[in-house]
């Protein structure tokens, strides 16, 4: 670490204040949880206060009271340093990352600001509505923000008897939850469940990775048709 002799007992405190290791300091490794195990992997990281971290897949194997601490950790340490976070748990990435590079099959196909990639998918943001089935579809497609308004594939065997359609309403990002209640209230048309729900991150990762697969796959055929 080139860490001069004459600082070196000094920086190990510094390592493991930073990581919450002071408690445990006298204890070997072997006897340590593996979430404390985690800390000393971190605090050998920091040693020296190195200017960037690396860390894959920090929280693998530990359980949730574990992954929480050691996620504020991460947090903490990166106000000093700049932390790269590889990672396949998508949820630990949102919680954690401020910017996402997404790689697929070697190719980097998606880099932004995690806000700015989750506001791309809100494009995709759906409402699920069950109404009556009859002009409702209309109804529901002359609203502002509305992009697209499906009957859903499987629909209910109790919605068949009550006449009920299940609707996917796909807008540009806006909520148009009080819109809909607004034409069922006036048609009269009861509301048995509505929900909402916007893009997660595993959209966010899905997108660009099936489209460069389509592509690659695209690719391929191409040059099986060629003599």
């Amino acid at each position: 670490k080139n860490i001069p002799a004459k600082k070196r007992q000094e920086s190990i405190l510094n390592a493991m204040k930073m990581t919450g290791l002071v408690d445990v300091a006298k204890r070997l490794i072997k006897n340590l949880s593996k979430g404390y195990r985690q800390r000393v992997g971190f605090a050998q990281a920091v040693l020296g206060m190195p200017e960037i971290i690396i860390l894959d897949e920090p929280t693998v194997g530990l359980d949730p009271i574990q992954i929480i601490e050691i996620r504020s950790l991460i947090k903490e340490l990166a106000k000093e340093h700049t932390v790269i976070l590889s990672s396949h748990i998508l949820s630990e990435i949102s919680a954690v990352c401020d910017e996402i590079l997404i790689i697929s099959h070697g190719r980097l196909v998606a880099s932004d600001t995690t806000e700015n990639l989750m506001h791309y998918m809100d494009s995709d943001a759906m409402l699920e509505i069950r109404a009556p089935k009859e002009q409702a579809k209309n109804s529901f497609a002359q609203l502002h923000h509305v992009a697209a308004v499906l009957e859903a594939t499987k629909q209910n065997e109790d919605d068949k008897h009550l006449n009920l359609t299940s609707f996917e309403i796909r807008t540009d990002g806006a909520d148009v939850r009080e819109a809909v209640f607004g034409i069922c209230a006036e048609k009269n048309w009861p509301i048995y469940e509505m929900k909402y729900s916007k893009a997660t991150l595993e959209d966010v990762f899905m997108e660009p990775t099936i489209r460069l697969m389509k592509k690659r796959w695209m690719r391929l055929k191409n040059r099986q048709r060629r003599p």
